[in-house]
């Protein structure tokens, strides 16, 4: 089935010229379900330094990882930058402080929070400051990359788990959004779409299709 469910997503996402799925590591940890990952040519979306050795210790090249993590201690980014890692951050402060860390010139990636609300109940709503920089903080961001001489290549989101039908106007505002700031910023060149796809956990649930999904990617992006 984890196979099936990748060749789904690369067929949804064959409309695109080019595109990666990334697998986040904290979902399941199991070595032998990664390494399958890893033979089907998938990325892997870490949150610490620990995934990201673990991630390498199961054939994982520096260049399959995306980190995305908040709250970052300065031992993190260090571990980071010497692993040659692609970063996405969410702090000002912590723009800064990793720009001290990595060559000039570095990518790093912004997770910007849409200020829309989605997801399969409160519990997994990540809109309101939860995860990701409010849209009024986003241009001093950019500020900050500048000064500390990175390159923001990236724009991520991550809205709620468990995406349901109802929730795609909520995802497409979402898009829209990130297409402005994407707009502002010429160097971007990923669109980062975190959040979780849906599954039937009651009778009743109504999930977000992959079709509708990736149509409203399209439109976008």
């Amino acid at each position: 089935m984890m196979r099936a469910n990748v060749v789904r997503l690369r067929a949804a996402l064959s409309r695109f010229r080019e595109q990666r799925i990334y697998y986040a590591l904290k979902a399941n940890r199991f070595a032998p379900l990664v390494r399958i990952l890893r033979a089907e040519r998938v990325g892997i979306d870490a949150c610490s330094p620990a995934e990201v050795v673990l991630a390498r210790e199961l054939g994982f090249r520096a260049a399959d990882i995306s980190v995305t993590a908040s709250s970052l201690s300065n031992a993190d980014l260090h571990a980071f930058a010497q692993a040659g890692v692609h970063v996405t951050l969410d702090h000002v402060g912590t723009i800064r402080r990793y720009g001290a860390l990595v060559p000039p010139g570095t990518a790093i990636g912004l997770r910007i929070d849409p200020g829309v609300h989605a997801g399969y109940g409160a519990r997994t709503d990540y809109s309101g400051g939860k995860l990701g920089l409010a849209s009024e903080d986003v241009a001093a961001a950019a500020i900050a990359a500048r000064e500390a001489n990175l390159r923001i290549d990236t724009l991520h989101m991550h809205l709620g788990w468990g995406l349901r039908a109802e929730d795609l106007p909520a995802f497409q505002r979402a898009l829209e959004a990130l297409s402005v700031w994407a707009g502002d910023l010429p160097a971007v060149r990923c669109i980062n779409v975190g959040g979780g796809l849906g599954a039937r956990l009651r009778a009743a649930d109504q999930p977000l299709e992959l079709e509708a999904w990736a149509s409203a990617i399209a439109q976008r992006f």
